[in-house]
């Protein structure tokens, strides 16, 4: 909330891991519970030793690429810059892919997974993304779509269909969510990733930086 002082019904705050920061902290309500809910998502959680896409470089991605890891996943992202490459590399991303380089992307995930596909996708992407993403999953598979950042997409439902993937929708997540989240988060003592921190008085900048999409991970407003 882009303001001083709220007032708030106690149902609606949490307590946030102790080892964090309010700034830190104040990443966590969107994109990390988003991300959580995303690795939850379907029939069944992210289990040890399957494998995560992750697209792009903003506060979901980043956050899911950093509970999948820690949830003994395997994690491929794509991204379109050799700099966000190795900033997702050292977050421990284990395959990343440049889509500026290699744009029929799809083929390099099959191609990394022996032809087999990825077991879930956190797809933030939309229009854009949402048809090479179902390339990309497994028989049995599931694609999280959050986003539709590149607008609406009309799809071929044959992926779906001939892989048994689960398509599902979500958005944000429950207060138990948050809480079972920042249990985890406390255990392992793990630090959100802050891009760039503007003062209160300069939130239209804040904005401007947002929407150029150069970003990775959050960009924050301090009170």
């Amino acid at each position: 909330m882009l303001a001083q002082a709220v007032v708030l019904n106690e149902e609606s705050i949490v307590k946030f891991p102790p080892h964090l920061s309010y700034s830190e902290a104040a990443t966590l309500p969107c994109a990390a519970v988003t991300a959580w809910h995303a690795l939850h998502a379907g029939t069944a959680s992210l289990a040890p030793g399957q494998t995560v896409l992750v697209l792009g470089s903003g506060g979901v991605a980043i956050f899911a690429l950093q509970f999948a890891k820690r949830l003994g996943a395997n994690v491929v992202a794509i991204t379109s810059s050799e700099a966000k490459v190795d900033m997702l590399c050292s977050l421990g991303a284990d395959v990343v892919i440049n889509y500026a380089h290699k744009p029929d992307w799809q083929q390099q995930v099959l191609s990394m997974t022996n032809g087999i596909g990825v077991d879930r996708v956190i797809e933030t992407g939309g229009a854009g993304t949402l048809e090479r993403s179902l390339m990309s999953t497994a028989a049995h598979g599931r694609v999280i779509l959050i986003g539709v950042l590149s607008g609406p997409a009309r799809i071929d439902p044959a992926p779906i269909l001939l892989k048994r993937i689960e398509l599902i929708g979500i958005s944000t997540g429950s207060r138990d969510m948050f809480e079972q989240m920042n249990r985890a988060i406390g255990q392992w003592q793990l630090h959100p990733v802050i891009n760039h921190t503007f003062d209160f008085e300069d939130a239209k900048s804040a904005y401007d930086y947002l929407a150029g999409g150069n970003h990775i991970g959050k960009v924050i407003i301090a009170v």
